[in-house]
């Protein structure tokens, strides 16, 4: 209620929170959407980074590197994951398989609990710690993010930056980012997920590499940290003194 009379404004990330809001209440007219934006001088392709974090983690340059960057978390879904990856290696694809966040390790019981059940100890590689994302990135050659509910993922936006192809599933604002439809899936569907995955793995390096530059265009176009303060500020300038 206090929405209608308090705010002149209410700004969100991304259209989904919107909806979500006037759904539970929240005056409709109050709302401005302003993507989120990342610093693209620090999230950018690089091939040093790329070896550098390679040779760190002792994958070798010719492998292939999937991977994803998420806290373990139910929201997450690492469960649907984990099983849509077991299905592409027991079809036959050769690649390792990265998860970074919060909880990753070798002490997460349930975790590895999963990935002893599907036999992919040789397969998937855990971290629980890099303080510098975008050495991640770079060194991923496809990044895939299966969680149940999001807004507008940052790991997304700093996948893109580094010219990193993107899976995800159809989770927020997700479809603002990813236009190729064979790369957004239903969530806790392990079946699109694995179909996804496997239509990328599938796809020659011309494609693959048009991907990533197109990854690169949209988030310098339109998700920096330059655009992101210049929307912020335009929209103070220009309701400060308003009484609407």
């Amino acid at each position: 209620v206090l929405s209608y009379f308090i705010p002149r404004k209410i700004i969100v990330c991304a259209d989904s929170s919107k909806f979500i809001h006037i759904k539970k209440g929240f005056s409709q007219h109050k709302f401005i959407t302003i993507p989120n934006g990342i610093d693209i001088n620090k999230f950018k392709r690089s091939s040093q980074e790329r070896s550098f974090f390679r040779n760190k983690i002792n994958v070798k340059s010719d492998e292939t590197l999937y991977g994803t960057v998420a806290r373990f978390h139910p929201i997450k879904d690492h469960i649907t994951l984990i099983k849509s990856i077991y299905r592409l290696k027991n079809t036959g694809y050769k690649f390792k398989y990265l998860l970074v966040g919060e909880n990753i390790s070798n002490k997460n019981k349930l975790l590895n609990e999963i990935i002893k059940k599907y036999r992919l100890e040789e397969t998937m590689i855990l971290l629980e710690k890099e303080e510098n994302i975008s050495l991640v990135m770079n060194a991923l050659d496809l990044h895939v993010l299966s969680s149940k509910s999001e807004a507008l993922p940052m790991v997304i936006l700093e996948a893109m930056a580094c010219g990193t192809p993107c899976i995800s599933t159809n989770v927020g604002d997700i479809k603002n980012l990813i236009f190729d439809k064979n790369f957004i899936v239903e969530t806790s569907n392990q079946s699109e997920l694995f179909s996804s995955m496997r239509i990328f793995s599938d796809s020659n390096k011309k494609y693959k590499e048009q991907i990533s530059i197109s990854c690169e265009k949209q988030i310098k176009e339109n998700y920096s940290l330059e655009k992101m303060t210049k929307k912020y500020l335009n929209t103070y300038l220009k309701y400060k003194n308003s009484k609407k």
